[in-house]
């Protein structure tokens, strides 16, 4: 199994192909058994958050169960109601924000990825070359590279940006180099980052409940 063979499917989304290949030689097989993956404090690095309910209410509409492997979804509004998804029900909130023009928040799962979502300062109205502009701007300043040019895809009610960047993350010693996934998407009132990080590099496995999450994206 691997990326290009059970690709995410929102509408379009024909990149990830590329992606797979950017991603195989950095594959890590994933056992089932062993220690839980979420007591590996290089990649879940905890911190406090009083009450993640605070974060995310319920949204049913957006209920559905399980799909193949996956676990069962549940429909929840984020971001003080900029999103609507429906995420699966064992990702747990990493950490949060409501700060003005910098709320986000981020989940991680069981399988080894995490999950955000980040409001852009860059209102409804701006261009799309202005937006991806400020958007390579802001990676630059994080020591991020973008890996090629972006790739039109949508979600449930949104129009996006695909992108395929390598980032420096935090670990419990030192930083260290992995690949995301990132989505530009233009939303009612600003639009949206919805980023995916794997520890292994390789999400093929959870690729079926990523694409869910993914087409049932409602952005506001």
């Amino acid at each position: 199994m691997n990326w290009g063979a059970r690709r995410i499917k929102v509408h379009r989304l024909a990149a990830i192909a590329r992606f797979a290949t950017l991603l195989l030689p950095f594959v890590i097989v994933a056992c089932k058994s062993g220690p839980n993956p979420l007591d590996n404090r290089v990649f879940y690095q905890w911190d406090d958050l009083a009450d993640p309910g605070y974060y995310e209410k319920p949204f049913p509409a957006l209920n559905h169960a399980a799909i193949g492997d996956s676990a069962a979804f549940r429909g929840v509004t984020i971001l003080d109601g900029d999103a609507n998804i429906a995420r699966p029900i064992n990702w747990m909130v990493r950490r949060a924000s409501y700060q003005k023009y910098q709320s986000f928040i981020e989940y991680v799962s069981p399988n080894e990825y995490s999950f955000s979502v980040f409001v852009r300062e860059d209102k409804s109205c701006a261009s799309w070359d202005d937006v991806i502009k400020h958007y390579k701007e802001d990676a630059k300043k994080a020591g991020a590279e973008i890996m090629g040019e972006p790739v039109p895809m949508a979600t449930w009610n949104a129009q996006g940006r695909e992108f395929v960047v390598r980032r420096r993350m935090r670990g419990e010693t030192a930083a260290f180099s992995n690949m995301s996934l990132e989505y530009l998407l233009k939303g009612d009132k600003h639009y949206l980052l919805a980023q995916i990080v794997h520890q292994s590099q390789s999400p093929a496995e959870v690729s079926t409940e990523l694409e869910h999450v993914m087409k049932t994206f409602q952005a506001f």
